[in-house]
């Protein structure tokens, strides 16, 4: 069994010896010598520009990942070396959930005497968004084709970076092109896509998230899409938000929940800043908290179809980190 042997990341599920890996930043950690071994299967065998990608991290250098594409079974892979020294490894899902699950199996270390579990830290956030939270092309270039999910990976995502500044456990929903009231449509289009509204996938019962200390959420640039300024629209999408909030809060009664928005764009933030408002006006519900990010710049690089590069999300991350310390509980 996995979590026998080692530590358990995001919200997996381990059956028959095989541990299923869907969310985003899902897997396994842990310290070894010598070298391991083990079989990565995805659901369904693909290509290596639309497959899932799992990343193999030695030492906590997130930023040279060693990506993987499981296009196929990948049995009995050697993830490393013996070099006689003791490193901490991740095995983690860098892609998100719509673009396919994977299972780890067959674990095997060259030093079984050497391995232990990873660390567990005293808080933990839950990030929940679309493709800015997913780190959607992170590795890739504003411009330069159609996207990959090469291109998409968590490591580089402020998820990750914020869960890294603040010491937290880090779960992470994100589903690109997702929103409230609408997933992202183009210009030409002018109805809204339903097939991209975010509640309708967000596990509200079933096989939920444990509950955080944090909530981050960092949704509405696809709805913006759809919005266009029409007061109608705004009116719907101030709603829905509310209603989103409301029923994450019967799920998690205590967590401090910071509604941040403005990587991308910057329209909706006055109608954010309104649900925030008139929420917890409503609600007296104190531990809600709106977070204006800054625009990304050109001059910080941008990723794959205008999507914030590495650069950008760790300046957000550093944005989210302060506030979140000083409102540490």
């Amino acid at each position: 069994m996995f979590s026998e042997k080692v530590k358990l990341l995001g919200r997996t599920n381990e059956k028959e010896d095989k541990l299923l890996l869907r969310d985003s930043y899902t897997g396994i950690s842990f310290y070894c010598k010598g070298s391991i071994t083990l079989t990565i299967t995805p659901k369904n065998e693909t290509d290596k520009d639309s497959c899932p990608y799992v990343g193999i991290v030695v030492d906590d250098d997130i930023l040279n990942v060693t990506k993987v594409a499981v296009t196929k079974e990948l049995k009995d892979i050697k993830l490393l070396k013996n070099d006689g020294k003791l490193h901490k490894i991740e095995v983690v899902k860098l892609t998100e959930e719509q673009y396919g699950n994977v299972w780890l199996s067959n674990l095997y270390f060259e030093d079984e005497v050497s391995v232990k579990k990873a660390e567990t830290m005293d808080k933990s956030l839950l990030f929940i968004g679309d493709s800015i939270t997913a780190g959607y092309g992170v590795n890739g270039i504003d411009g330069e084709g159609d996207f990959t999910t090469f291109e998409e990976n968590i490591l580089g995502s402020s998820a990750i970076f914020t869960a890294r500044k603040t010491g937290s456990e880090v779960f992470v929903f994100a589903r690109s092109g997702h929103g409230i009231i609408s997933g992202w449509i183009p210009p030409e289009i002018d109805v809204p896509n339903k097939d991209g509204i975010i509640q309708n996938f967000f596990p509200f019962e079933g096989d939920t998230f444990p509950e955080p200390d944090y909530i981050v959420i960092n949704l509405g640039t696809n709805d913006n899409s759809y919005i266009r300024g029409r007061e109608e629209r705004i009116k719907l999408f101030k709603n829905e938000y509310t209603k989103f909030i409301i029923n994450l809060r019967k799920l998690y009664t205590m967590p401090k929940i910071f509604i941040a928005y403005g990587v991308m764009d910057t329209e909706l933030l006055p109608v954010i800043r309104d649900v925030v408002k008139e929420y917890k006006e409503q609600s007296g519900d104190e531990n809600l908290l709106f977070v204006e990010l800054e625009q990304q710049k050109a001059s910080e690089g941008i990723g794959a179809a205008g999507h914030p590069s590495i650069a950008v999300n760790e300046r957000v991350a550093d944005s989210l980190a302060k506030v979140i310390l000083e409102n540490i509980q």
